[in-house]
């Protein structure tokens, strides 16, 4: 006869990898935890089986490839075909996996969120849709801003436009960084008086961080009433964000660059607006 074992005289052997089985069934559970480090870390969707092209959704805290040769995002990802849809970092990103950039979703700061369109290609611009409360607003009411674009009727005629244009974007001119191509560097007025600045380049080599101002200044009715920092980022792909980027804007309308050391395929971009003197 064999007394069945004490608790304390239990075994505890290594997780095992189960096959899932042939019959539909359900999974319960109060608890699960993914962790660990690496590549193919985290939660993978496949349809109807793990294969090339079958991958659905996946949660990883990085970017990579799977075991089947299916590249899967970092955060929350759903896939269908070449068209994502991302939350990463309390921004939620859609758009095709052939696009230059996605579009993205993000609240920026309390009661303010924006919205912009995918960029196709490296020279493309996107659309942006500003959205205040009444509180981020100055208390002056809800607002939706149009930083750059504008909104067209197509029930408008020639005769009978239903047409609203805000300012055309202006460019800053180049700024002679090497290895740092400014693909877009514009400013415009937008519909509530501010003044929003896009700044975006491509680095195709080791950067040594600096600052630099662009050749041409703002018109004076689109200057700040006190020297202004605008905030931007530095990613690398999968790698999310690398670096903080700044423009500086001066009260006379200077616009300079200050960029942190980077490195071959590193991305820059500043998008933001300040209230005009």
């Amino acid at each position: 006869m064999t007394n069945p074992r004490r608790p304390d005289q239990e075994s505890d052997p290594p997780p095992m990898v189960v096959a899932p089985g042939g019959a539909a069934g359900t999974f319960r559970g109060r608890y699960v935890i993914i962790f660990g480090t690496g590549s193919n870390v985290g939660l993978f969707v496949y349809s109807p089986i793990p294969a090339a092209g079958n991958l659905v959704a996946s949660i990883a805290a990085a970017a990579g490839t799977d075991p089947y040769g299916n590249a899967y995002l970092a955060g929350i990802t759903d896939y269908s075909g070449a068209v994502f849809a991302q939350m990463l970092a309390g921004t939620f990103n859609a758009g095709q996996t052939t696009s230059y950039a996605a579009g993205f979703m993000t609240a920026f700061s309390n009661g303010q969120l924006q919205i912009s369109s995918p960029l196709e290609t490296v020279s493309d611009n996107e659309m942006i849709i500003n959205l205040l409360s009444g509180a981020a607003n100055s208390g002056t009411g809800p607002l939706m801003s149009l930083p750059a674009g504008a909104i067209q009727s197509l029930s408008g005629t020639a005769s009978n436009p239903s047409q609203i244009t805000t300012d055309s974007a202006h460019g800053l001119g180049s700024l002679g960084v090497t290895n740092l191509t400014i693909t877009n560097a514009n400013y415009l007025l937008d519909v509530t008086g501010r003044t929003f600045i896009s700044i975006k380049g491509h680095v195709t080599g080791a950067v040594t961080a600096g600052a630099k101002a662009f050749p041409k200044s703002l018109p004076a009715n689109q200057t700040p009433s006190t020297q202004t920092i605008l905030a931007g980022g530095v990613t690398n792909g999968g790698s999310g964000i690398v670096g903080q980027a700044l423009v500086s804007v001066s009260t006379a309308g200077a616009v300079t660059l200050l960029y942190p050391t980077m490195a071959n395929g590193d991305e820059l971009g500043v998008q933001a607006e300040f209230d005009t003197q």
